[in-house]
């Protein structure tokens, strides 16, 4: 699991004993298993201050939730470093309805959160750039014969219009 930065866990509803993998323990940063887990010392130890209001919540939703769940916050390593954890879970019942355990895995994600900021970071200067340039980009459906623009497309062609422009080729040549 470890090389897939996932870890496996489950809690007991009733005591909130928490049993984990190995590669769960790894994901936070710990060589060595700490010697207790619990949504606490997590909170504690592995949320921001200004998280953790938002984090109780979702704890508090998730042990008394019936069903599956998934949720991704950002977390800190034991070492200090930021990092981003998807969760996944669902819950196990007692013949009566209430809910006997939790179950789940949990995944770093932080490889894909700082592709996704890159990528936007990478979306707001292409989109400065084309601005600044007066420079547009379309896309033209050939089968179909129509145009479909950014914004600056829509400004550089006076197209006011609340979504994509769409125009026939005819059009946009003469």
């Amino acid at each position: 699991f470890f090389a897939a930065k996932m870890g496996v866990w489950e809690t007991s509803a009733i005591d909130g004993h928490i049993i984990r993998s190995t590669s769960h323990d790894r994901i936070f940063g710990y060589e060595t298993p700490p010697p207790e887990w619990s949504i606490e010392y997590y909170l504690q130890t592995h949320v921001m201050p200004e998280d953790q209001p938002k984090e109780f919540e979702i704890a508090r939703y998730v042990t008394t939730t019936q069903g599956d769940w998934e949720y991704s916050s950002r977390f800190r390593k034991l070492n200090g470093d930021f990092a981003w954890l998807m969760v996944r879970g669902c819950t196990e019942l007692n013949p009566d309805g209430s809910i006997k355990s939790m179950m789940g895995l949990c995944v770093d994600i932080t490889e894909q959160k700082e592709a996704e900021a890159e990528l936007k970071d990478t979306r707001i200067r292409l989109e400065a750039a084309l601005s600044a340039g007066e420079i547009a980009t379309w896309t033209w459906d050939i089968v179909n014969d129509f145009v479909i623009g950014d914004r600056n497309f829509a400004r550089l062609f006076a197209i006011y219009s609340p979504h994509e422009p769409v125009i026939s080729q005819n059009d946009f040549i003469h």
